[in-house]
């Protein structure tokens, strides 16, 4: 009889150990009840822009212009969709961080609450669970074991006006703050930035504007490539230092090589899918 209480006092305490962990936030073991596949948009700004950049993210690869390679999502689905968006009460800057110098030496992109003015965005139909992997991967996971629901549950769990901290789960995350900038089609449009508001102002590498240049191109191209040049040269960061003409100078540089292969595949990768074409409000 003893023997079978004991048995089943440690059935127990077995089932409940690893919710137990999940919950404390120490441990990849997935969330059991994490909504992983709903749809949500991801809102890009930076060089996310650039599809094939963000192709990187979703399947694996170098992208053009960085140092690193990314480890992709776990789930390697391409999105569904994209579409362009105007990101209201925000605007566009750059400011230095060793860890952006590590992967595209210069200063990164983030945007900052501005109640006039916007940011040009691009936005990917995308499955929560992808949205989670793609945050991680911009805070340095690099492994794909690494990967695993560390979001809120759900994308209703995110709060509307404060969005969510990664502070929580990653103090020194670069990209710590999620946001929540609207709803298309039914899906909650997500987006995120830094809180680190004691980073200097700094510019970016060369490869990492032929990048956003590239996209904004892609994503605009009804859009004059001189206005194209005037909004990207009045962000923070490079304001005064990076004319529109200086802008249009880099574009006609050569572009460093695409290395677009996912781990262990020879000359695949990080190529937009044709559902991932801009398509205009």
């Amino acid at each position: 009889m003893k023997l079978a209480r004991y048995r089943g006092a440690l059935s127990a305490l077995l089932i409940l150990i690893p919710a137990v962990i999940s919950a404390t936030g120490n441990s990849a073991v997935p969330q059991t009840s994490f909504d992983s596949k709903s749809l949500v948009w991801y809102a890009s700004y930076g060089s996310n822009l650039d599809c094939e950049r963000f192709m990187c993210y979703i399947k694996g690869g170098t992208p053009r212009g960085a140092l690193r390679s990314n480890p992709g999502c776990r789930d390697s689905s391409d999105p569904l969709e994209s579409r362009r968006i105007l990101i209201k009460g925000f605007e566009l800057y750059f400011a230095d961080d060793e860890r952006a110098q590590r992967s595209w030496g210069g200063a990164p992109a983030f945007i900052r609450r501005n109640a006039s003015s916007s940011v040009n965005g691009r936005m990917y139909l995308i499955t929560y669970q992808q949205f989670n992997d793609v945050v991680l991967q911009e805070n340095d996971f690099r492994k794909r074991e690494e990967l695993a629901d560390r979001l809120p549950v759900s994308s209703n769990s995110i709060d509307k006006k404060r969005g969510f901290s990664l502070k929580e789960i990653k103090p020194d995350a670069l990209y710590d703050q999620v946001l929540y900038v609207g709803d298309e089609g039914g899906h909650a449009i997500f987006t995120f930035t830094t809180t680190h508001t004691e980073l200097p102002s700094g510019a970016p590498s060369g490869p990492y504007l032929q990048v956003i240049l590239k996209g904004l191109k892609d994503t605009y191209a009804d859009k004059t490539e001189t206005s194209i040049y005037e909004y990207v040269s009045s962000a923070g960061g490079i304001q005064g230092l990076m004319t529109p003409e200086k802008l249009k100078r880099l574009t006609l540089q050569r572009a460093p090589a695409l290395a677009a292969k996912t781990p262990g595949e020879e000359g695949g990768g990080c190529k937009c899918p044709s559902s991932a074409s801009v398509r205009a409000p």
